[in-house]
């Protein structure tokens, strides 16, 4: 049995260089690269640290600060999946530095008890770690709830909640096999089909970088319109056109794709798929807000309406709050609201349409 999970193990170790290589030299986005080949790299680390023949090795402490990687690189590899507008933060390498120094403390402190307490207060260490863990796996999946009816790529729309509740479980299934046998190795059965379902896990990865089912990634350049539109397409998005310009929809607060749809009266994938795969947004709030941002910047520029105040505009435009709207209007405008509306009536006039 034990020969079993060896041949796994590697089996596994061997498909996840092969999705490495395959990510890296892909047309994917260099952040979803990236955080793909993190992830790949913490899990054959674990599965490395894991094995009874590296813990006299000298690479045992490389791994091992691998190992403590995983719960944080799947989070951030869900945020490049789901997140349209991923951005990696700064501050995320001294979270990752922070995380890495107390799991190795800990550690250090139920393998070698660095500091003299009892067994209960190890026992709490213990469950620190699987605390750390057990956070990112949550703020993972959160990251794959939110914005779910937004997403306008079906593949992705179809797939993100269970692609990712496998990962998860993973993971999960990795963390509640330890902690059921705190002190105590678990079953060669148990931990057998712990390599099997991570080893599923890899392949079903593989089968989607390697082009067996598209979807999950974007890739570095935008998708172009189909130069032969179904005529069925050509209806609906005159249909979309006139409901956003003449009827101005987009103005309607909390507007979702499902209402639209049924507004009209076409299917909601159906919709889904036009606005993706014609019109190019990857994101229904992102489509939505090309209409609301031109729509402040008239606003903002004319002189009739200096009264409003910025939350007032946003409102208006259908958003519930003003922080979104700050947002959006930046990432399109490239400046504030009230700068723009500054520099609009100081020109006599609107910067740009």
């Amino acid at each position: 049995m034990e020969s079993l999970i060896d041949i796994f193990r590697f089996f596994t170790i061997s498909q996840l260089i092969v999705l490495i290589a395959a990510v890296l030299r892909s047309g994917i986005k260099r952040e979803q690269a990236w955080a793909t080949a993190f992830l790949c790299i913490s899990v054959i680390a674990y599965l490395l640290a894991d094995w009874e023949a590296a813990h006299e090795s000298i690479f045992f402490d490389p791994l091992l600060l691998l190992t403590f990687c995983v719960p944080f690189s799947f989070w951030i590899f869900s945020k490049t999946l789901f997140d349209d507008d991923f951005q990696f933060r700064r501050w995320w390498w001294v979270l990752l530095a922070g995380v890495i120094t107390v799991e190795y403390l800990i550690y250090l402190q139920c393998n070698h008890l660095l500091f003299p307490l009892t067994d209960e207060e190890n026992i709490i260490f213990q469950l620190l770690h699987y605390a750390i863990a057990f956070t990112f796996i949550v703020l993972a999946i959160v990251e794959a709830a939110k914005n779910r009816a937004d997403d306008l790529v079906l593949e992705r729309f179809q797939f993100r909640n269970i692609f990712l509740a496998l990962c998860a479980a993973a993971i999960a299934l990795t963390l509640l096999t330890e902690l059921a046998f705190l002190n105590t190795s678990p079953p060669i059965a148990l931990e057998l089909f712990q390599k099997v379902f991570i080893y599923a896990i890899g392949l079903l990865f593989a089968l989607q970088i390697l082009g067996a089912k598209a979807g999950f990634y974007k890739l570095k350049e935008a998708k172009t319109p189909s130069p032969t539109t179904p005529e069925l397409d050509q209806k609906m998005i005159k249909e979309l056109t006139r409901l956003m310009e003449e009827e101005e929809i987009y103005l309607t607060e909390g507007l979702s794709i499902r209402q639209l749809a049924e507004k009209m009266s076409v299917k909601e994938y159906k919709l889904r798929q036009t606005i993706n795969q014609q019109l190019g947004f990857a994101n229904f709030n992102a489509f939505l807000n090309t209409y609301r941002i031109q729509a402040a910047c008239d606003i903002l520029a004319d002189e009739k309406h200096q009264d409003l105040t910025i939350l007032e505009i946003a409102f208006q435009l259908g958003y519930n709050s003003l922080a979104p709207f700050n947002k959006s209007f930046k990432q399109i405008t490239g400046t504030t609201p009230t700068r723009w509306r500054k520099q609009a009536l100081a020109t006599d006039g609107p910067l740009a349409k």
